[in-house]
């Protein structure tokens, strides 16, 4: 049988787990069930520490001035399984510290039944992990990747069920890559959805990561819609400004409505204030879904 790398399961609303005691940091409300477990809400227990594969570096691709794709291939199974969405730790030797050697990225690739990731990633001035792969990976150099985790991830993500909800993505920068998998799911294995648009915010048009792959989705994919806005440049046919006038745009009338997600990635200060905007215009927190870069 093919060893299979096992995706990490998002939390799951409304569902208790049985935790042993000594893994709990805190429990508001909750009843000791017997001298060693306790009954909880898995969101209020800390996430387990992630497994670790050996894997190593493929190759590198530029996507903008500043970003470039990233390959690994994760050598210890044969099948690498994750959500559209999840992210994972990669340990680089960037430090004599272990403890201070990984960085988390979001997969941009889909699951394909291969072993192989991808990763967008931007050079980040002073960052020890973009120096080592910028600067010194080579091809077939070794490092160690986590298993899956993270919980924005589609409905219904685990059996590709139907989803009953518009979805709006909102992303600036890398933000995009863990979009890229969902959609590029999406069309390698259709269900049932309904209109889904991505506001993707960017300094320039070279910085516009993956264009050409969302026009295409645009054309392919039923129902998919994909927004560009250009925050320090003016092309005719493009949005300029930032995300915000844009999915408040595309939400006009139907503020607080029940059959609309938002799905948030990116840097930390455009994502606070899209959460206070939404929140603001009436949606609550489980209809919105997010995960920060800072």
């Amino acid at each position: 049988m093919a060893k299979r790398a096992c995706a990490r399961v998002p939390i799951a609303q409304g569902v208790f787990e049985r935790v042993h005691r000594t893994d709990l940091t805190w429990l508001a409300g909750g009843v000791l069930r017997s001298p060693w477990y306790w009954a909880v809400p898995p969101y209020f227990c800390r996430m387990p520490k992630p497994a670790w594969h050996q894997a190593r570096f493929v190759e590198a691709q530029p996507l903008s001035p500043n970003t470039q794709t990233f390959v690994f291939e994760v050598t210890d199974v044969e099948a690498f399984d994750f959500l559209p969405g999840q992210f994972v730790k990669v340990e680089m030797p960037i430090h004599e510290d272990p403890a201070k050697c990984s960085r988390s990225y979001s997969i941009a690739s889909r699951p394909d039944g291969s072993n192989r990731i991808e990763f967008a990633i931007v050079r980040l001035e002073g960052g020890a992990g973009t120096a080592w792969l910028f600067d010194q990976a080579k091809p077939g150099d070794a490092v160690r990747i986590s298993d899956p985790m993270g919980r924005m991830v589609l409905p219904n993500a685990e059996e590709r069920g139907p989803i009953a909800e518009d979805l709006v993505f909102i992303a600036t920068g890398t933000g995009v890559g863990p979009f890229r998998s969902m959609l590029l799911d999406l069309k390698a294995h259709p269900r049932l959805h309904r209109d889904m648009h991505l506001v993707f915010g960017c300094r320039t048009q070279e910085h516009m990561l993956y264009a050409d792959e969302f026009r295409q989705l645009e054309r392919e994919l039923d129902g998919f819609h994909y927004h560009p806005t250009l925050s320090r440049q003016a092309v005719e046919g493009l949005e300029q400004g930032y995300v915000h006038p844009v999915y408040e745009r595309l939400v006009q009338g139907r503020h607080g409505g029940e059959d609309l997600r938002f799905f948030i990635c990116g840097w930390g200060d455009m994502i606070n204030e899209a959460r206070r905007n939404l929140k603001g215009m009436g949606y609550n927190r489980k209809q919105i879904h997010l995960e920060s870069y800072d």
